[in-house]
């Protein structure tokens, strides 16, 4: 498929074949028997990373399709002073939801502790454990698009718990 900016093929055949496009180029569903189409054109974009039954189906409008895109971490034991608990490199651009984050503590803290989340450096999330709370309250999440190469961080405190350990977070986006 490489040096064809838009390819065309059959629902079947494409998801059979499953290939990856490369960036920017345009696939489309399409079927024709005797003249008349009897498949509407969908279109998906590809990105030189993704294949076919992974993407998304394209809508040019630029609005989410809202397929999810969720990003998780573990941390067995107890993080240390500013331990980068998730450091995630952008393959593609995704919205960052500024709800629902969870979070979850197999041993509880003991005093109250905050993990920040950060784009590009820059807060976007506080996830708290309470004292004595194994799951997290977020503080003033934010939505955030987030662009290829963007980085995204959860980072443990300069003073963490001593007995907060076996952490797990997931960060919900949609793509």
């Amino acid at each position: 498929m490489a040096n064809q900016f838009i390819v065309r093929d059959t629902p079947a055949n494409w998801t059979f074949l499953n290939p990856v496009l490369e960036a920017n180029q345009i696939g489309v569903e399409s079927d024709i028997k005797n003249n008349i189409e009897t498949v509407p054109n969908k279109t998906k974009l590809g990105d030189g990373l993704t294949k076919w039954n992974e993407l998304p189906y394209w809508d040019p409008s630029g609005t989410s399709s809202g397929i999810p895109y969720d990003l998780a971490c573990q941390v067995t034991g107890t993080p240390s002073a500013d331990q980068e608990v998730l450091k995630f490199v952008a393959p593609r651009a995704f919205t960052l939801s500024g709800s629902g984050q969870q979070g979850e503590a197999g041993v509880a803290a003991t005093a109250q502790t905050d993990f920040i989340v950060a784009v590009n450096g820059g807060t976007v999330a506080t996830l708290r454990f309470a004292a004595a709370g194994a799951n997290i309250t977020v503080i003033g999440g934010t939505e955030s698009p987030i662009d290829l190469g963007d980085i995204i961080t959860i980072t443990a405190p300069n003073s963490p718990d001593g007995t907060l350990a076996d952490i797990a977070f997931t960060l919900p986006g949609v793509v």
